[in-house]
């Protein structure tokens, strides 16, 4: 399993979203587009938040 931490514009927390690698590795290639949307699903819902959105992401793999 694969945790990605994203802050985004505007937010005062992070929040990390468990993914399998190979939506892990499909989030990582779509960063380099800023028209990009990415989606991310947690307890809280589904998010879409444009790659511009994001302040802050990393990536650690179990």
């Amino acid at each position: 399993m694969t945790t990605i931490r994203v802050r985004f514009v505007g937010a005062d927390k992070y929040r990390d979203f468990q993914v399998d690698t190979a939506t892990a590795e499909h989030v990582v290639a779509q960063l380099t587009d800023p028209n990009a949307v990415l989606t991310f699903t947690d307890e809280y819902g589904t998010t879409h938040v444009p790659v511009r959105g994001i302040t802050y992401i990393t990536v650690r793999t179990a």
